[in-house]
């Protein structure tokens, strides 16, 4: 009997921790992971925070020189120069560091006698002619390369081009001519210079970035040097007697007239280095 209870009471007794710990969903069984902070917030963890690199954040962003086409500009610019007066050109930025343009400029009849100088120079043989009208005409074509040495606004660069200068000019002479006695004699002398230049220059020009493009504003200073230059000149005399005209185209005062528009004017647009100052040029670049 004692020996019954005693085995009794052992089994209960082995009994009550498993009846005090009843299997639950709360408690973690050996096939179930733990949570490990350290291992989770490690950065090798697809828990950890992620942060760009320098590298992908700069991808990320549009470089501040862009526009609708990244690093490569190009768009229309005008502008207005010194000799070549308005102008209009194509302008290209490669990159930072290179561009190119062509462009046209120049303009037609500009009359040449508002201009003090130039009056005071035709009028110093008033008495033996009078120049009524002389008018420049300028057209220029050309090609040019540029460097942007800082990946910024200045630049350096050369332009290669064609240009034609023009000079129409009409005046009456006054000449004593044998068996006529004093003539009064119009006369018309047009001449024509055909040239290639270069021109090194220097320059600044900002450009905007968008989207779609940005404005663009600059200028541009050189010297154009002639490289091969020819002429074509046309005088004539016109009195209405073809005797008279030959007369008055041997006198001394057409000479004059004649060796001041040749030498003063012809000569000098052929061999002396015109300057080259693009004021200002404005346009937007895509």
């Amino acid at each position: 009997m004692v020996l019954f209870l005693r085995r009794l009471l052992l089994t209960l007794f082995l009994s009550v921790p498993m009846m005090a710990y009843p299997a639950s969903e709360d408690i973690l069984t050996d096939d179930e992971p733990i949570f490990d902070e350290e291992k989770a917030l490690s950065p090798s963890s697809s828990l950890a925070y992620q942060s760009d690199s320098p590298q992908q954040k700069a991808s990320s962003q549009t470089n501040d020189t862009d526009g609708m086409f990244g690093s490569f500009r190009v768009g229309p610019m005008a502008g207005f120069g010194l000799v070549m007066g308005p102008n209009f050109t194509i302008e290209t930025k490669i990159n930072r560091y290179l561009g190119a343009s062509v462009g046209v400029g120049g303009y037609n009849h500009l009359s040449l006698l508002q201009f003090g100088r130039v009056k005071d120079a035709v009028e110093e043989n008033a008495d033996e002619y009078e120049v009524n009208t002389l008018n420049l005409s300028y057209m220029q074509y050309e090609g040019r390369l540029l460097v942007y040495p800082f990946g910024g606004a200045f630049f350096l660069g050369s332009a290669l081009g064609y240009r034609e200068i023009s000079l129409e000019s009409s005046a009456t002479i006054f000449t004593t001519v044998s068996g006529y006695g004093t003539v009064t004699a119009p006369a018309d002398i047009d001449f024509t210079i055909y040239s290639t230049y270069v021109t090194p220059q220097i320059g600044w020009m900002g450009v905007w970035s968008g989207a779609y493009g940005g404005f663009a504003i600059g200028t541009e200073l050189g010297v154009q040097l002639n490289l091969s230059a020819r002429s074509h000149l046309h005088a004539s005399v016109n009195t209405g007697d073809p005797a008279l005209d030959a007369l008055v185209l041997s006198s001394p005062e057409y000479q004059d007239l004649y060796d001041q528009i040749n030498n003063d004017a012809l000569d000098r647009f052929k061999n002396i280095p015109l300057p080259y100052w693009n004021v200002i040029k404005v346009g937007w670049l895509f």
